[in-house]
C-alpha cells in the first residue's frame, strides 16, 4: 500500500559544515520510496555510513563525482562504512522499500548486495520485514504460512539478503537510534529494547559490523558530525 507523503513533516538538520536535509517523497514515488535526502558538505568531512537494510540510489553532484555528476545504486551493506566527503558536494539519496528495486533499478536485490552498481511476492516481503523486526525467520515463515526455504529464496531477491541478516542489521539500527538518544548510559537496556539476548551479544554484534565497540562509535559518529 502507497503512503501519502504530504501529510509528513520535512525535517532539516544543520551542521557547521554539513547541511543534511530530509525530504518526505511524493505521493506517486511513495511505493517504492521510503525515505528521500539531500546532503551539502561546506568543507572536507569524514562520513560514516550506517549499513542500512535498504537498497539505495545516491545521485552525487560536484568535484567528487565523475565529470561533476554521477548515479550509483547500492545494495544491502553489511558493514560500517568509512570515507571522505570532498567540499562542495551534494548529494541525492532515496532508500527503497523491500521488494522494490526490480521495477526500480531492473535488477533484483541479490544482484548488487554488498556492492555499488522486485518480484511478486512484495507483499510477503514487506509482512516479513515488519515481523523479523522482533521474531526469529522460522517463527515469521510460520505465521506466513511458507516454508523457511521460500521464505529465504524470496527475501533473499528482493531485499539483497537473508532474513537473518536483515534482522540484524534491523537490530543494529535500532540499538544505534536508542544509544543516541539516551547518550548510551544503559547498554544492557538498549541491548533488551533493540531484541539482543543480552548486552554481550549487543557488544560483539556492533563490533562485527562496525569494528569497534558501541561507545567508540558513537564517539566516532559525533565527533563526524
Amino acid at each position: 500500500m502507497c503512503e501519502n507523503g504530504s501529510g509528513q513533516q520535512n525535517r532539516r538538520m544543520q551542521l557547521s559544515s554539513a547541511h543534511l536535509n530530509r525530504v518526505a517523497p511524493k505521493a506517486s514515488a511513495a511505493c517504492a520510496v521510503a525515505a528521500l535526502f539531500v546532503n551539502e558538505y561546506d568543507r572536507d568531512l569524514p562520513r560514516i555510513a550506517i549499513p542500512l537494510p535498504a537498497v539505495q540510489i545516491v545521485v552525487r553532484f560536484g568535484p567528487s563525482a565523475r565529470d561533476g555528476l554521477d548515479v550509483h545504486a547500492f545494495g544491502v551493506q553489511r558493514r560500517v562504512r568509512r570515507k571522505l566527503i570532498r567540499a562542495g558536494q551534494r548529494a541525492v539519496m532515496a532508500s527503497l522499500h523491500p521488494g522494490t528495486s526490480k521495477a526500480v533499478l531492473g535488477v533484483a536485490a541479490d544482484a548488487i548486495a554488498a556492492r555499488a552498481v522486485i518480484s511478486g511476492s512484495n507483499r510477503l516481503v514487506l509482512e516479513a520485514a515488519e515481523r523479523l523486526a522482533s521474531a526469529g525467520v522460522n517463527i515469521v515463515a510460520t505465521d506466513l504460512g511458507v516454508s523457511e526455504r521460500h521464505l529465504r529464496r524470496v527475501f533473499r531477491e528482493a531485499v539483497g539478503v537473508s532474513p537473518k541478516e536483515f534482522a540484524r542489521l534491523v537490530r543494529f539500527n535500532r540499538a544505534l537510534r536508542a544509544a543516541h538518544e539516551d547518550d548510551g548510559e544503559s547498554w544492557a537496556g538498549i541491548a533488551a529494547a533493540a531484541g539482543y539476548y543480552d548486552q554481550a551479544h549487543l557488544i560483539g554484534e556492533f563490533h562485527s559490523i562496525s569494528g569497534v565497540t558501541p561507545r567508540a562509535l558513537l564517539s566516532e559518529l559525533r565527533a563526524g558530525s
